[in-house]
């Protein structure tokens, strides 16, 4: 139950950073929760940016603006001659997904580094 809260968290988090940032408001909102939620392992926090960038970049940004030339999925098809619309809402959700996902993993890790930063100190 407590790990859905903090999905949802993130997931409002990036919609929030998103009416004020462009994509990499995903990036940002997963570094945050990567440093600031109790996540156990690399692993969960990287699948909780993972899900939830996928959520917010493929619904909120994928079906709502998915010909919006400033979607990098929508460039990526029009590379390749034009793509169906759900075919460029699932390239978007996957975009989000690594983003959120990379973000949460890079957080996670620096909240780590800082701890035993900290408790070196603590030692001495």
């Amino acid at each position: 139950m407590r790990n859905l809260l903090y999905l949802f968290g993130l997931i409002l988090l990036m919609v929030i950073l998103h009416q004020f940032l462009p994509w990499y408001a995903i990036v940002i909102a997963g570094l945050l929760f990567g440093a600031f939620a109790p996540v156990a392992s690399a692993g969960k926090a990287f699948a909780y940016g993972l899900l939830a960038g996928a959520i917010v970049w493929g619904a909120y940004s994928g079906f709502l603006n998915y010909n919006n030339d400033s979607i990098l999925a929508t460039r990526i098809g029009n590379m390749l001659g034009g793509l169906n619309a759900w075919i460029m809402v699932v390239i978007t959700a996957l975009l989000g997904g690594i983003y959120g996902g990379l973000g949460s993993l890079v957080g996670f890790w620096g909240r780590q580094l800082f701890e035993q930063k900290d408790s070196e100190i603590a030692d001495n």
